[in-house]
Order: C-alpha cells, then sequence, then structure tokens
C-alpha cells in the first residue's frame, strides 16, 4: 500500500532565499513526526559509501538505507529511504520549489512538498497517515 500526502505554501521569497527553509530535511522530518535519526556511513571499495539509518518510532526499532539526496539548488530535492526494518518498506520525500509573482511585481516561491509512504502491513499503513 502506497500513501501519498502534499503539503502546498507560498511565500514572499523568491527561490534563492526560501530554498534555506525548504530544504532543511531535519525540519521536515521533525514536521513529519520522526525522532532524531541516527546516521552511519558504510564506505565502499570503490570510494563511494552507503548510509544508514536507525530511529526509534512509538517503539519500533526503525532501520534502513538513505539514498544520495536529488538536490538542484533552488528548485527541487528528493530524498529516499528504503527500509531494512520497520513499519515502512520504502518512504520518498519530494520538495518542489516553483518561482512566483505577485500582483504587486514582487517575487515569491510556490513550494510543493510532496511524501510518499509505502508502508509494510498494518503498523505501515497507520504510521503512514492512512
Amino acid at each position: 500500500m502506497v500513501d501519498q500526502h502534499r503539503i502546498e505554501l507560498t511565500l514572499r521569497s523568491p527561490p534563492e532565499q526560501a530554498w534555506s527553509f525548504v530544504a532543511d530535511t531535519n525540519r521536515a522530518d521533525a514536521a513529519a513526526g520522526l525522532p532524531a535519526i541516527t546516521y552511519r556511513d558504510d564506505p565502499q571499495a570503490d570510494g563511494t559509501s552507503r548510509r544508514f539509518f536507525s530511529y526509534r518510532l512509538k517503539g519500533l526499532s526503525v532501520e534502513g538505507e538513505e539514498h544520495p539526496f536529488t538536490w538542484e539548488f533552488p528548485r527541487r530535492f528528493e530524498v529516499r529511504r528504503e527500509y531494512l526494518r520497520g513499519p515502512f518498506v520504502r518512504t520518498v520525500h519530494e520538495c518542489v520549489v516553483e518561482p512566483i509573482t505577485d500582483a504587486d511585481g514582487a517575487p515569491g516561491s510556490h513550494i510543493v512538498h510532496t511524501f510518499t509512504f509505502e508502508g509494510r502491513g498494518l503498523l505501515g499503513r497507520i504510521f503512514s497517515f492512512g
């Protein structure tokens, strides 16, 4: 089962100024109700690394791998997480920032945060706000 939730807002700042606010993924995690996340980087033989995470969510151990971000300053980012343990199979958080102009010609930003949750069983449905 996959659930998707969107949050849209408009700011009176151009994308370059709004970016530091919307691209703070720790703030977005907190807004989604997630506790602080512990990260572990695992260096690979080819010089890259894999990033693993863990946290406790209402008494459940949650663990998984966070893939490299898609980061297109100041227009878009995407965070993908694959879960090894816990109520989710995968989650994706995408944020798109579009430049706008108000009626007075002042620059602004239209922001769309999309959270996609693929749950694992009944707990996945509950924890993905379903």
